[in-house]
C-alpha cells in the first residue's frame, strides 16, 4: 500500500488525479476529499498505472494541472480534476464560445419553435462561435440540428455520463455528430440527478455567452452558474402561462427576437 504525499503528487500527479477520477467515478467530492485527506491508495503500482494506461488509450485527457485546460475552468465552482474527450479539443481555447440551453418540454409550441428557429440564427449568424451545450433534449437538441439545417456548426458537448454512453439516447444524433464530446466522469458511469446538474457548471464557464431560447422554470441552476461568472445571457421571451423568459428579461437579461440578437466585440 502507498500514501498520496506531497512527492508522490509532485513526481505523478497528473496520473494520479486520472486515477482518483477512476476510482471515484468523476465524483468532485470525492476526489477532494481523497487528495485533501492524503486518501491511502490500496492498489499496486501494477494495477495503478494498468487503469490509467487503459483510461489514457480510450480518450484524450486533460487535467487541471494541464496548460490544456482552459483557464475558465481551472477557476470555475468546482473546477473539474479530469476531462475525458473525443474529438477536436482546440475548440476549447475558440475565441467565441456561445453556450445553449432551454426547456426540454415545449409548453406554447409555436411560440417556442419561433424561439428555437431564433436561436439557430444567432448560431448560424455568430460568425463561427463555437456552441457549448448538453446533451438535452428539446430545445437544445431542436436549435442545433434546426443551426445544422443551414451551416456546418462546431460544438462542444458536455456529457452526464461516460462518454461510452449516451444520455438520453433520444439526443444520440446530436451526441454522434458533435465535434468535441467531453465529460468529467470516466467510461461507464452512468447520469444521474447529481451528474445531469453537475456539467451545467462546465457549460456556464466556458460559454463566453448564454442563450436560452426557452425557459420554462427562473431557478434552473445555469442561470446563477452563467450570472456567477459575469456572462450574459439572452433568453427568448414567454408566451401563455409560461412567463419565466419574460420575467428573466424585465430583471436585464437581453432579449432573444431576432436572428442577430447575439452581439460579440470586435
Amino acid at each position: 500500500m502507498w500514501i498520496l504525499d506531497e512527492t508522490t503528487a509532485t513526481m505523478t500527479g497528473r496520473d494520479l488525479l486520472i486515477y482518483l477520477s477512476l476510482k471515484h467515478s468523476g465524483n468532485w467530492d470525492e476526489i477532494y476529499k481523497a487528495i485533501s485527506e492524503k486518501e491511502e491508495i490500496k492498489d499496486s503500482h501494477e494495477d495503478y498505472a494498468k487503469m490509467v494506461i487503459a483510461a489514457k488509450t480510450k480518450h484524450h485527457i486533460i487535467t487541471i494541472l494541464d496548460d490544456e485546460m482552459p483557464e475558465a475552468l481551472k477557476h470555475c465552482h468546482k473546477p473539474p480534476f479530469v476531462l475525458y474527450c473525443d474529438g477536436d479539443t482546440s475548440l476549447l481555447h475558440a475565441k467565441r464560445k456561445l453556450g445553449l440551453a432551454g426547456a426540454r418540454d415545449y409548453h406554447e409550441k409555436e411560440h417556442d419553435k419561433k424561439n428555437v428557429a431564433i436561436a439557430a440564427g444567432n448560431i448560424v449568424n455568430s460568425d463561427g462561435a463555437i456552441v457549448v451545450h448538453g446533451n438535452t433534449r428539446g430545445t437544445v437538441k431542436d436549435t442545433i440540428l434546426k443551426a445544422r439545417e443551414t451551416k456546418e456548426i462546431k460544438d462542444i458537448l458536455i456529457s452526464p455520463c461516460g462518454l461510452n454512453q449516451v444520455f438520453p439516447a433520444v439526443c444520440k444524433d446530436v451526441a454522434k455528430s458533435a465535434s468535441l464530446r467531453i465529460s468529467e466522469y470516466p467510461d461507464d458511469t452512468e447520469a444521474s440527478v447529481i451528474t445531469t446538474t453537475n456539467y451545467k457548471r462546465i457549460v456556464a464557464a466556458l460559454a463566453d455567452k448564454l442563450m436560452i431560447p426557452n425557459l420554462n422554470f427562473k431557478g434552473e441552476p445555469i442561470i446563477n452558474m452563467a450570472l456567477n461568472d459575469g456572462k450574459d445571457i439572452y433568453v427568448g421571451p414567454s408566451s401563455g402561462k409560461e412567463t419565466a423568459g419574460s420575467e428573466l428579461i424585465d430583471e436585464g437579461a437581453f432579449a432573444l427576437v431576432t436572428e442577430h440578437s447575439v452581439t460579440w466585440e470586435e
